[in-house]
């Protein structure tokens, strides 16, 4: 069980990065599920809904890099890859919180490192996406960008009690 917890845990954890473009601004509350039975689902059902945190980052995003016509299909393009990833970390823990408690520690190897190649093709499809926007923004909204983005490498860090993260980031 214990196996089980930590790899969701860090499932969870390296995928957020991709799909949680931060802002400084509060996330939406959890959303609510059924109470599942085993060690790690308590921690999922206190997990905000990665949809709703990337709709809510993502709307917050584009509102401050104040979009040009021109720069909204690449805007679109990255926001649709955001949240497709996003919906795949919802449908996934939504599978985890309905897997039979007991199975066998190498099936649930498997299943972690079928998630994560997953989450690394989906995250290279908005790194890709990420690119080709920020490569039609201005010097200014790339700064945005990257202030908005980078807050959330800071926090994860500070929260995992990293003392390279500074203090001010919290």
């Amino acid at each position: 069980m214990k196996l089980q917890s930590m790899q969701i845990a860090l499932t969870l954890a390296a995928l957020s990065a991709g799909v949680a473009l931060a802002d400084g601004s509060p996330t939406p509350p959890p959303a609510n599920s059924a109470a599942p039975s085993t060690a790690a689902r308590p921690m999922m059902r206190r997990m905000p809904d990665p949809v709703a945190i990337a709709q809510h980052r993502l709307t917050r995003l584009k509102a401050a890099l104040s979009l040009t016509d021109a720069q909204q299909p690449a805007w679109q393009t990255f926001a649709d890859k955001v949240m497709a990833q996003a919906h795949l970390m919802q449908d996934e823990r939504k599978a985890m919180e309905n897997a039979p408690d007991e199975a066998p520690a190498p099936q649930r190897m498997a299943h972690a490192a079928e998630m994560m190649q997953q989450h690394a093709h989906s995250m290279s499809d908005v790194a890709a996406a990420a690119q080709r926007l920020y490569d039609l923004l201005t010097a200014e909204q790339r700064k945005t960008f990257d202030d908005m983005a980078g807050w959330r490498r800071i926090h994860m860090r500070a929260r995992a009690g990293n003392a390279s993260a500074p203090a001010a980031a919290q």
